[in-house]
């Protein structure tokens, strides 16, 4: 089954993955996080439930699948959601930012002297709106599937 398939098929769990004030801060930007910034990585659980004549309810599982779902929507519903420091050479870390506040927008990196903009969601919507190019999607990952066995006692019956 395609992550797609069981999204919509399927009970899944699911944990949000870097969407509070710290990973904002903090999080190294490399491919994971400059590609998907926040994003959900959820879980589905294959198997078969049955109950006892006693009542219990059991689950017996043979699979467990992780897959990212992602939006990728450029929305300001709540706040200018930041898309990183861009100079013209490319993306700087996080770790740059105070050298930019200090520097007013400029950066000493590496013996050159680079401007830095910070761009936005509304920075692409302007880009979007002038140039008729872009949109907004939802993209999922492939599925990792891991064969897993056991039998679990469920809360109800």
């Amino acid at each position: 089954m395609s992550a797609r398939e069981l999204d919509q098929l399927y009970q899944n769990n699911y944990i949000s993955v870097g969407n509070n004030a710290s990973s904002y801060l903090f999080d190294t930007l490399d491919d994971s996080y400059g590609s998907l910034g926040t994003y959900t990585l959820k879980s589905a659980v294959i198997g078969t439930a049955y109950r006892e004549v006693s009542g219990n309810v059991y689950l017996e599982c043979d699979y467990i699948g992780f897959y990212i779902k992602d939006f990728y929507d450029f929305n300001n519903d709540r706040i200018d959601q930041p898309l990183g420091l861009w100079t013209e050479n490319g993306i700087l870390t996080r770790s740059d930012l105070p050298l930019v506040i200090l520097g007013n927008n400029t950066i000493y990196k590496g013996k050159q002297l680079k401007k830095v903009s910070a761009i936005h969601n509304s920075d692409f919507l302007n880009y979007r709106t002038e140039s008729g190019k872009g949109g907004d999607f939802v993209i999922f990952s492939d599925v990792l599937w891991l064969k897993i066995k056991g039998t679990h006692q469920l809360p109800w019956g």
